[in-house]
């Protein structure tokens, strides 16, 4: 008979420690699904402030460099492109920023850097030159907005050599 009640004992407190088990993870399961829920409402609104660019750096000595899917804040323009993904040497006149250098790339009497958006043009640029579906702004690179998906060129180029327009940045 004592083996029986120490029997039943034993199962009473298993019951009684499952049950309480069981409804602890149910209860921490219900939380925790909430906070992944508050937390994907965050994060849909944390990606509706930000947008993805390709941006292309072709050195013009053969060098191409993609940085794909480069993360902006929404409102972002081709120069905080440009910075998020290179050391840029730059200055700010009347016109706006001018690029002196990029890595270490530098502007002289005749070499400097351009830059190109492909295949958008808005009239806020001015007067825009196209080659190839690029479009070199009439603008500085502070002076441009990025959309999402835009794709960036900076090309290091011979104007005084090659003249104007300079060719689509080479994508290769």
């Amino acid at each position: 008979m004592k083996a029986q009640q120490i029997l039943f004992v034993i199962l009473v407190i298993w019951v009684i420690t499952t049950t309480t088990l069981t409804l602890y993870y149910y209860q921490e399961t219900k939380r925790l699904q909430k906070v992944c829920e508050e937390l994907s409402k965050v994060k849909e609104e944390y990606e509706k402030s930000l947008i993805f660019v390709n941006v292309l750096i072709n050195y013009g000595n053969g060098t191409i460099v993609w940085y794909n899917n480069t993360i902006l804040l929404r409102g972002a323009t081709v120069f905080d492109a440009i910075r998020r993904v290179a050391k840029v040497n730059w200055t700010k006149g009347a016109y706006g920023v001018f690029i002196k250098a990029i890595d270490g790339a530098v502007g002289n009497t005749t070499h400097g850097w351009v830059f190109a958006i492909y295949n958008r043009k808005e009239k806020s640029w001015g007067m825009s030159t196209e080659v190839n579906k690029w479009v070199y702004p009439g603008v500085s690179v502070d002076k441009v907005l990025l959309k999402n998906g835009d794709i960036i060129g900076f090309l290091y180029y011979n104007w005084a050599k090659k003249g104007w327009p300079p060719p689509p940045p080479n994508t290769k």
